[in-house]
Protein backbone atom coordinates (compact mmCIF):
# COMPACT_ATOMS: atom_id res chain seq x y z
CA UNK A 1 0.00 0.00 0.00
CA UNK A 2 1.38 3.40 -0.96
CA UNK A 3 0.03 6.95 -1.01
CA UNK A 4 0.83 8.30 -4.48
CA UNK A 5 -0.70 11.77 -4.33
CA UNK A 6 -2.47 14.10 -1.90
CA UNK A 7 -4.21 17.40 -2.63
CA UNK A 8 -5.47 19.75 0.09
CA UNK A 9 -7.75 22.77 -0.19
CA UNK A 10 -8.52 24.93 2.85
CA UNK A 11 -7.41 22.18 5.23
CA UNK A 12 -5.99 23.55 8.49
CA UNK A 13 -3.24 26.01 7.53
CA UNK A 14 -3.17 25.03 3.84
CA UNK A 15 -4.95 27.12 1.22
CA UNK A 16 -3.85 24.86 -1.63
CA UNK A 17 -1.21 22.18 -1.40
CA UNK A 18 -0.08 19.05 -3.23
CA UNK A 19 2.04 16.30 -1.74
CA UNK A 20 3.69 13.34 -3.49
CA UNK A 21 5.60 10.98 -1.20
CA UNK A 22 8.67 9.22 -2.50
CA UNK A 23 7.86 6.19 -4.62
CA UNK A 24 10.16 4.04 -2.48
CA UNK A 25 11.82 4.36 0.90
CA UNK A 26 11.04 6.92 3.58
CA UNK A 27 9.64 10.41 3.00
CA UNK A 28 10.82 13.04 5.51
CA UNK A 29 8.86 16.29 5.83
CA UNK A 30 10.86 19.16 7.29
CA UNK A 31 10.01 22.75 8.10
CA UNK A 32 9.98 25.44 10.76
CA UNK A 33 7.63 25.35 13.73
CA UNK A 34 4.11 26.15 12.61
CA UNK A 35 4.84 25.37 8.97
CA UNK A 36 2.12 22.71 8.86
CA UNK A 37 4.02 19.42 9.10
CA UNK A 38 1.57 17.90 11.55
CA UNK A 39 -1.35 19.24 9.52
CA UNK A 40 -0.08 17.28 6.55
CA UNK A 41 0.13 14.07 8.58
CA UNK A 42 -3.32 14.77 10.00
CA UNK A 43 -4.74 15.00 6.47
CA UNK A 44 -3.39 11.56 5.58
CA UNK A 45 -4.78 10.08 8.79
CA UNK A 46 -8.13 11.78 8.23
CA UNK A 47 -8.54 10.12 4.83
CA UNK A 48 -7.85 6.75 6.43
CA UNK A 49 -10.23 7.06 9.41
CA UNK A 50 -12.41 10.16 8.80
CA UNK A 51 -11.30 11.40 12.22
CA UNK A 52 -8.75 13.93 13.37
CA UNK A 53 -5.72 12.34 14.99
CA UNK A 54 -5.80 15.27 17.43
CA UNK A 55 -9.27 14.33 18.61
CA UNK A 56 -10.75 17.56 17.27
CA UNK A 57 -14.25 17.75 15.75
CA UNK A 58 -14.39 17.51 11.98
CA UNK A 59 -15.22 21.19 11.53
CA UNK A 60 -11.95 22.15 13.25
CA UNK A 61 -9.90 20.94 10.27
CA UNK A 62 -11.43 23.63 8.03
CA UNK A 63 -9.18 26.64 7.49
CA UNK A 64 -10.32 29.72 9.43
CA UNK A 65 -12.83 31.78 7.49
CA UNK A 66 -13.74 29.00 5.03
CA UNK A 67 -16.90 26.94 4.68
CA UNK A 68 -15.33 23.64 3.70
CA UNK A 69 -12.09 21.71 3.37
CA UNK A 70 -11.37 19.35 0.48
CA UNK A 71 -8.97 16.40 0.56
CA UNK A 72 -8.18 14.25 -2.48
CA UNK A 73 -5.83 11.28 -2.59
CA UNK A 74 -4.66 8.46 -4.80
CA UNK A 75 -3.61 5.22 -3.12
CA UNK A 76 -1.88 2.27 -4.77
CA UNK A 77 -2.60 -1.32 -3.74
CA UNK A 78 -0.11 -3.39 -5.70
CA UNK A 79 -1.22 -2.65 -9.27
CA UNK A 80 -4.64 -1.30 -8.26
CA UNK A 81 -5.35 2.43 -7.77
CA UNK A 82 -7.92 3.75 -5.30
CA UNK A 83 -9.06 7.37 -5.08
CA UNK A 84 -10.36 8.71 -1.77
CA UNK A 85 -11.95 12.19 -1.77
CA UNK A 86 -13.46 13.97 1.22
CA UNK A 87 -15.31 17.25 1.65
CA UNK A 88 -15.61 18.50 5.22
CA UNK A 89 -18.33 21.12 5.71
CA UNK A 90 -18.65 23.60 8.54
CA UNK A 91 -22.43 23.24 8.28
CA UNK A 92 -24.22 20.33 6.72
CA UNK A 93 -23.22 16.80 5.92
CA UNK A 94 -19.69 15.84 4.92
CA UNK A 95 -19.16 13.97 1.66
CA UNK A 96 -16.74 11.10 1.06
CA UNK A 97 -16.19 9.24 -2.20
CA UNK A 98 -14.13 6.11 -2.92
CA UNK A 99 -13.33 5.62 -6.60
CA UNK A 100 -15.96 8.22 -7.41
CA UNK A 101 -18.75 6.42 -5.52
CA UNK A 102 -20.37 7.93 -2.40
CA UNK A 103 -19.34 6.24 0.81
CA UNK A 104 -22.39 4.72 2.50
CA UNK A 105 -20.80 3.60 5.75
CA UNK A 106 -17.54 4.51 7.44
CA UNK A 107 -16.64 0.84 7.75
CA UNK A 108 -16.58 0.59 3.93
CA UNK A 109 -13.52 2.88 3.97
CA UNK A 110 -11.58 0.75 6.42
CA UNK A 111 -8.61 -0.90 4.76
CA UNK A 112 -8.57 1.40 1.72
CA UNK A 113 -5.76 3.41 3.33
CA UNK A 114 -4.07 2.07 6.45
CA UNK A 115 -1.94 4.36 8.58
CA UNK A 116 -0.13 4.15 11.88
CA UNK A 117 0.39 7.43 13.74
CA UNK A 118 3.19 7.98 16.24
CA UNK A 119 3.15 11.21 18.21
CA UNK A 120 4.13 12.58 21.65
CA UNK A 121 0.47 12.16 22.61
CA UNK A 122 1.05 8.39 22.64
CA UNK A 123 2.45 8.84 26.16
CA UNK A 124 -1.19 9.14 27.21
CA UNK A 125 -1.51 5.40 26.65
CA UNK A 126 0.42 4.78 29.85
CA UNK A 127 -0.06 8.07 31.69
CA UNK A 128 -3.68 9.04 31.08
CA UNK A 129 -7.05 7.49 31.88
CA UNK A 130 -8.03 3.98 30.72
CA UNK A 131 -10.44 5.40 28.13
CA UNK A 132 -7.51 6.17 25.84
CA UNK A 133 -6.15 2.63 26.13
CA UNK A 134 -9.54 1.13 25.35
CA UNK A 135 -9.92 3.32 22.30
CA UNK A 136 -6.41 2.48 21.13
CA UNK A 137 -7.27 -1.22 21.31
CA UNK A 138 -10.56 -0.60 19.48
CA UNK A 139 -8.87 1.38 16.69
CA UNK A 140 -6.21 -1.29 16.25
CA UNK A 141 -8.79 -4.05 16.36
CA UNK A 142 -10.84 -2.41 13.59
CA UNK A 143 -7.73 -1.76 11.49
CA UNK A 144 -6.83 -5.45 11.67
CA UNK A 145 -10.41 -6.72 11.36
CA UNK A 146 -12.73 -4.12 9.79
CA UNK A 147 -15.78 -6.27 10.52
CA UNK A 148 -15.27 -5.50 14.22
CA UNK A 149 -16.48 -1.98 13.54
CA UNK A 150 -20.04 -3.31 13.60
CA UNK A 151 -19.46 -4.48 17.18
CA UNK A 152 -18.51 -0.97 18.30
CA UNK A 153 -21.43 0.52 16.39
CA UNK A 154 -23.85 -1.86 18.09
CA UNK A 155 -22.37 -1.02 21.50
CA UNK A 156 -22.92 2.69 20.91
CA UNK A 157 -26.51 2.07 19.83
CA UNK A 158 -27.38 -0.11 22.82
CA UNK A 159 -25.76 2.27 25.30
CA UNK A 160 -27.62 5.22 23.82
CA UNK A 161 -30.98 3.47 24.17
CA UNK A 162 -30.29 2.13 27.65
CA UNK A 163 -29.05 5.46 28.93
CA UNK A 164 -32.09 7.23 27.48
CA UNK A 165 -34.33 4.80 29.38
CA UNK A 166 -32.48 5.40 32.66
CA UNK A 167 -32.64 9.13 32.19
CA UNK A 168 -36.36 9.05 31.46
CA UNK A 169 -37.18 6.97 34.55
CA UNK A 170 -35.20 9.35 36.77
CA UNK A 171 -37.04 12.31 35.25
CA UNK A 172 -40.35 10.81 36.42
CA UNK A 173 -39.20 10.94 40.05
CA UNK A 174 -38.09 7.34 40.50
CA UNK A 175 -35.30 6.89 43.01
CA UNK A 176 -33.24 3.87 44.16
CA UNK A 177 -35.03 1.74 46.71
CA UNK A 178 -38.38 2.03 44.96
CA UNK A 179 -39.71 -0.67 42.62
CA UNK A 180 -39.46 0.07 38.94
CA UNK A 181 -42.64 0.27 36.88
CA UNK A 182 -43.28 -3.07 35.20
CA UNK A 183 -42.93 -1.73 31.64
CA UNK A 184 -39.65 -0.02 32.50
CA UNK A 185 -38.28 -3.14 34.19
CA UNK A 186 -39.09 -5.31 31.19
CA UNK A 187 -37.55 -2.80 28.77
CA UNK A 188 -34.43 -2.44 30.93
CA UNK A 189 -34.03 -6.23 30.98
CA UNK A 190 -34.11 -6.26 27.18
CA UNK A 191 -31.41 -3.59 26.87
CA UNK A 192 -29.34 -5.22 29.62
CA UNK A 193 -29.40 -8.51 27.71
CA UNK A 194 -28.27 -6.77 24.53
CA UNK A 195 -25.57 -4.86 26.40
CA UNK A 196 -24.29 -8.02 28.07
CA UNK A 197 -24.06 -9.81 24.73
CA UNK A 198 -22.21 -7.06 22.90
CA UNK A 199 -20.14 -6.11 25.96
CA UNK A 200 -18.86 -9.64 26.52
CA UNK A 201 -18.07 -9.97 22.80
CA UNK A 202 -16.08 -6.74 22.92
CA UNK A 203 -14.20 -7.82 26.05
CA UNK A 204 -13.25 -11.09 24.37
CA UNK A 205 -12.09 -9.25 21.24
CA UNK A 206 -9.95 -6.86 23.29
CA UNK A 207 -8.52 -9.73 25.33
CA UNK A 208 -7.61 -11.65 22.17
CA UNK A 209 -5.91 -8.57 20.74
CA UNK A 210 -3.89 -8.10 23.94
CA UNK A 211 -2.74 -11.72 23.70
CA UNK A 212 -1.78 -11.27 20.04
CA UNK A 213 0.23 -8.15 20.90
CA UNK A 214 2.19 -9.86 23.68
CA UNK A 215 5.02 -11.34 21.56
CA UNK A 216 5.54 -8.04 19.73
CA UNK A 217 5.58 -6.08 22.97
CA UNK A 218 7.97 -8.60 24.53
CA UNK A 219 10.36 -8.30 21.58
CA UNK A 220 10.30 -4.50 21.68
CA UNK A 221 10.72 -4.41 25.44
CA UNK A 222 13.68 -6.79 25.44
CA UNK A 223 15.43 -4.72 22.76
CA UNK A 224 15.12 -1.65 24.97
CA UNK A 225 15.82 -3.21 28.35
CA UNK A 226 18.69 -5.58 27.49
CA UNK A 227 21.61 -5.03 29.83
CA UNK A 228 19.59 -3.07 32.38
CA UNK A 229 18.15 -6.08 34.24
CA UNK A 230 18.66 -9.83 34.65
CA UNK A 231 17.20 -11.86 31.74
CA UNK A 232 14.52 -13.31 34.04
CA UNK A 233 13.04 -9.84 34.46
CA UNK A 234 12.91 -9.00 30.76
CA UNK A 235 9.75 -11.03 30.10
CA UNK A 236 6.61 -8.94 29.65
CA UNK A 237 3.01 -9.86 28.94
CA UNK A 238 -0.20 -7.98 28.30
CA UNK A 239 -3.58 -8.71 29.85
CA UNK A 240 -6.91 -6.96 29.45
CA UNK A 241 -8.67 -6.55 32.78
CA UNK A 242 -12.29 -5.54 33.28
CA UNK A 243 -13.44 -3.43 36.18
CA UNK A 244 -16.36 -5.51 37.38
CA UNK A 245 -16.23 -8.66 39.52
CA UNK A 246 -18.29 -11.60 38.36
CA UNK A 247 -20.77 -11.52 35.51
CA UNK A 248 -21.41 -8.37 33.51
CA UNK A 249 -25.18 -8.59 34.05
CA UNK A 250 -24.70 -8.56 37.83
CA UNK A 251 -22.40 -5.57 37.50
CA UNK A 252 -25.02 -3.69 35.50
CA UNK A 253 -27.62 -4.34 38.18
CA UNK A 254 -25.30 -3.14 40.93
CA UNK A 255 -24.42 0.04 39.06
CA UNK A 256 -28.03 0.89 38.37
CA UNK A 257 -29.71 0.09 41.68
CA UNK A 258 -27.23 0.20 44.58
CA UNK A 259 -26.79 3.57 46.27
CA UNK A 260 -26.40 4.98 49.73
CA UNK A 261 -27.17 8.44 51.14
CA UNK A 262 -24.60 11.16 51.53
CA UNK A 263 -24.08 12.63 54.96
CA UNK A 264 -23.26 16.28 55.52
CA UNK A 265 -19.91 15.21 56.95
CA UNK A 266 -18.89 14.26 53.41
CA UNK A 267 -18.64 17.87 52.31
CA UNK A 268 -14.88 17.38 52.05
CA UNK A 269 -14.17 14.65 49.52
CA UNK A 270 -12.85 11.68 51.53
CA UNK A 271 -10.44 10.82 48.71
CA UNK A 272 -8.52 13.95 49.67
CA UNK A 273 -8.16 12.58 53.18
CA UNK A 274 -6.86 9.24 51.98
CA UNK A 275 -10.22 7.48 52.41
CA UNK A 276 -12.29 5.73 49.78
CA UNK A 277 -14.50 7.82 47.59
CA UNK A 278 -18.17 8.02 48.59
CA UNK A 279 -21.08 6.86 46.46
CA UNK A 280 -23.37 9.66 45.41
CA UNK A 281 -27.05 8.98 45.75
CA UNK A 282 -30.41 10.23 46.88
CA UNK A 283 -31.18 8.59 50.21
CA UNK A 284 -33.38 9.27 53.19
CA UNK A 285 -30.75 11.38 54.93
CA UNK A 286 -30.29 13.56 51.86
CA UNK A 287 -34.05 14.01 51.42
CA UNK A 288 -34.61 14.72 55.10
CA UNK A 289 -31.99 17.41 55.52
CA UNK A 290 -31.82 20.50 53.26
CA UNK A 291 -28.10 20.73 53.99
CA UNK A 292 -27.59 17.11 52.97
CA UNK A 293 -29.65 17.64 49.87
CA UNK A 294 -27.45 20.59 48.90
CA UNK A 295 -24.37 18.46 49.38
CA UNK A 296 -25.89 15.73 47.21
CA UNK A 297 -26.70 18.18 44.41
CA UNK A 298 -23.18 19.54 44.32
CA UNK A 299 -21.60 16.09 44.53
CA UNK A 300 -23.91 14.52 41.98
CA UNK A 301 -23.29 17.43 39.62
CA UNK A 302 -19.55 16.93 39.81
CA UNK A 303 -19.89 13.21 39.31
CA UNK A 304 -22.33 13.50 36.42
CA UNK A 305 -19.88 15.74 34.58
CA UNK A 306 -17.19 13.08 34.88
CA UNK A 307 -19.20 10.02 33.87
CA UNK A 308 -18.54 8.96 30.28
CA UNK A 309 -21.39 8.94 27.79
CA UNK A 310 -21.89 6.32 25.08
CA UNK A 311 -19.03 7.81 23.05
CA UNK A 312 -16.64 7.52 26.01
CA UNK A 313 -16.56 11.31 26.56
CA UNK A 314 -17.40 12.80 29.97
CA UNK A 315 -20.92 14.17 30.02
CA UNK A 316 -19.72 17.61 31.09
CA UNK A 317 -17.49 18.11 28.04
CA UNK A 318 -18.35 18.54 24.41
CA UNK A 319 -16.75 16.99 21.35
CA UNK A 320 -15.16 13.65 20.82
CA UNK A 321 -11.55 13.88 21.86
CA UNK A 322 -9.15 11.01 21.35
CA UNK A 323 -6.90 9.88 24.09
CA UNK A 324 -9.76 11.36 25.57
CA UNK A 325 -9.90 12.51 29.00
CA UNK A 326 -12.82 10.39 29.46
CA UNK A 327 -13.57 8.94 32.88
CA UNK A 328 -12.43 5.60 34.04
CA UNK A 329 -15.68 3.65 33.81
CA UNK A 330 -15.64 0.94 31.15
CA UNK A 331 -17.98 1.63 28.24
CA UNK A 332 -19.40 -1.84 28.63
CA UNK A 333 -21.11 -0.83 31.87
CA UNK A 334 -21.60 2.89 31.35
CA UNK A 335 -24.74 4.20 32.97
CA UNK A 336 -26.51 7.45 32.28
CA UNK A 337 -25.21 10.49 34.09
CA UNK A 338 -28.62 10.58 35.71
CA UNK A 339 -27.96 7.16 37.23
CA UNK A 340 -25.25 8.75 39.37
CA UNK A 341 -22.73 6.15 40.72
CA UNK A 342 -22.22 2.70 42.23
CA UNK A 343 -22.41 2.06 45.95
CA UNK A 344 -19.13 0.28 46.35
CA UNK A 345 -17.28 3.59 46.38
CA UNK A 346 -14.75 2.38 43.85
CA UNK A 347 -13.81 3.93 40.57
CA UNK A 348 -13.90 1.06 38.02
CA UNK A 349 -11.32 1.12 35.26
CA UNK A 350 -10.77 -1.45 32.58
CA UNK A 351 -7.13 -1.44 31.62
CA UNK A 352 -4.41 -3.19 29.80
CA UNK A 353 -1.68 -3.99 32.27
CA UNK A 354 1.88 -4.97 31.47
CA UNK A 355 3.14 -7.60 33.84
CA UNK A 356 6.77 -8.35 34.58
CA UNK A 357 7.85 -11.20 36.84
CA UNK A 358 8.86 -10.13 40.30
CA UNK A 359 12.48 -10.35 41.29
Amino acid sequence: MHLDHLTLTDFRSYTDAEFEPAAAGITVVTGANGAGKTNLIEAVAYLATLRSLRGAPAAAVIRSGCDQAVLRSRVRHDARLITIDAEVHAAGRDRVQVNGQPLRRTRDLLGALQVTVFSPDDLALVKAAPAGRREYLDDLMVALQPRRDSLLTELERVLKQRNALLKSVFSTGWRPGRPLPEDVRVTLDVWDSKLVAVGEALVEARSALARDLTPHVATAYSSLATGSAPPARLAVALAYEVSWPGALRDALTRRTFQYRPIATSERVHPARRGARRPSYAVGKAARASPASAAVWKRSAGRLASSLPTSSGQPAGRSGRTRRRSGGSCCRCCTASAAAVAPANGSRPASRVKARTPSA
